[in-house]
């Protein structure tokens, strides 16, 4: 068993055969299964045919595999920067960026010319290893120290910006068009009412009878109008949260009058 490059864990049928290249190895007639693995490349298998008396050679080449590495930089506000970017002492352009890189230990330096930030990240094989920094703009002084959050992201799982699902919006107008027509009825209901206290051609009777008629009309429709305007609501932030970057995140907090909420980072 022949490998480029060296050095493979080679294993038959199983069991353990050392290291490429491996020569002389007597094996019975018939199928075998030659597994390879070589640390930072893709594996591989294969099967072979052993005919008694004949000798096999198996040649391998292996490929190496690779990850991502995501560079993002920020300011305080939340906003986007555009920061150079140098992987292992080599530049690779500016944030925000993805770069394939081969698996293993990687040093990521991002500079805007005031603040330079670095971070040493592990790439796995088919893995994505995002380093986000936060950068003061208006900084004078060059600094060492980072400000780094770092994720990783299985290669093939859907991310945030990768797909638009258009049911929170569906779900935000049947809840705003629910509101709307609750809104209409107790309005209605409302007017009703009025036309009951205030009617003098209807009876005492009908006039009760249409009033509690409208009041309960009013009332639906007021419970329609919460019910869709807290499913439009929640459809909203729904759909606000598949638009935003990998950044973005939901702030709610106290006001003066009530709660407030919003979002920071970028769409």
């Amino acid at each position: 068993v022949e490998t480029t490059p060296a050095g493979a864990e080679i294993y038959i049928n199983g069991s353990p055969a050392g290291s490429s290249p491996v020569v002389g190895k007597r094996m019975p007639a018939g199928v075998a299964s030659v597994q390879l693995s070589l640390p930072g490349h893709a594996a591989a298998s294969k099967d072979v045919l052993i005919i008694k008396g004949q000798r096999n050679v198996i040649r391998h080449g292996f490929v190496r595999v690779k990850g991502t590495i995501r560079v993002e930089a920020w300011d305080s506000k939340g906003k986007s920067l555009a920061a150079r970017v140098h992987i292992d002492n080599e530049p690779v352009g500016s944030t925000p960026l993805s770069v394939l890189v081969e698996t293993g230990p990687h040093e990521v330096v991002v500079s805007n010319g005031a603040v330079s930030k670095s971070t040493r990240l592990e790439v796995a094989a088919d893995e994505r290893a995002t380093a986000s920094f936060l950068i003061d703009p208006g900084a004078t002084k060059t600094t060492a120290v980072p400000t780094l959050t770092s994720t990783t992201v299985r290669s093939g799982a859907k991310k945030r910006n990768e797909e638009r699902p258009f049911l929170p919006w569906v779900l935000a107008g049947l809840g705003g068009a629910t509101a709307v027509g609750g809104l209409v009825t107790a309005l209605v209901g409302i007017n009703q009412k009025n036309a009951a206290e205030s009617s003098s051609s209807m009876s005492q009777e009908d006039a009760v009878a249409q009033w509690d008629s409208a009041d309960s009309m009013e009332t639906a429709g007021f419970v329609f109008l919460g019910l869709g305007g807290a499913v439009a609501l929640g459809g909203i932030i729904w759909g606000a949260t598949t638009l935003a970057g990998e950044n973005t995140q939901i702030v709610v907090g106290p006001s003066g009058s009530g709660v407030y909420f919003g979002f920071t980072g970028t769409f």
